[in-house]
């Protein structure tokens, strides 16, 4: 999993002459998906045997150790003593997938009678063509897996949001971001 680290938020009092004490706090690591509650901030007090606070919306939680995890998206403040430093927990957007189907053609046409003893022919000359957006694709293209009827149509081509060759039937996209989230999308291919 990528780690992100925003750089420390420092606060320092001086209390008697020589005597500084030092609060740092940072996002050690932001929301991973959408919706998730895998936040995790880190607060270190230059005093031993600190008591911490961390405080946000609808969420207070108090500890020695300074480590809080679990978090969700939002504004955070860490205190200690009369020190306190304001974070914000972030998240990306949820993945979406829009597509556009060019809808294959059959033959005979789907509008012209079939002769008794003739099966009509479902040609493969149609296309979707896929927007991703939301998630996490710094690294790299989202990663694509195109299934017909449970096979996997792209083994080899991992980042595609063009399909041609389409015949009709229900064709399944996952998407998958660099923070492992994903999204399944049915879409349904009829003939003209």
């Amino acid at each position: 999993m990528k780690k992100i680290i925003i750089i420390a938020v420092l606060f320092c009092s001086q209390v008697q002459a020589q005597d500084t004490r030092c609060l740092t706090a940072y996002v050690d690591q932001h929301i991973s998906c959408n919706g998730n509650n895998d936040g995790y901030i880190q607060a270190n007090y230059s005093e031993p045997n600190a008591t911490y606070t961390l405080k946000g919306y609808k969420f207070s939680q108090t500890n020695t150790s300074g480590t809080f995890q679990g978090l969700k998206q939002g504004n955070y403040t860490v205190k200690v003593n009369n020190a306190s430093i304001s974070l914000t927990v972030t998240q990306p957007k949820a993945l979406a997938i829009k597509f556009k189907v060019v809808k294959p053609t059959r033959t005979p046409p789907t509008n012209v009678p079939v002769p008794f003893g003739t099966t009509p022919i479902d040609n493969e000359d149609g296309s979707i063509d896929v927007t991703i957006t939301g998630g996490t694709a710094n690294l790299q293209p989202y990663l694509t897996f195109w299934h017909k009827d449970g096979v996997l149509l792209n083994p080899e081509e991992n980042y595609k949001t063009f399909m041609e060759g389409v015949s009709a039937g229900t064709y399944t996209l996952t998407v998958e971001d660099d923070q492992g989230c994903f999204l399944t999308k049915e879409i349904k291919v009829v003939n003209r």
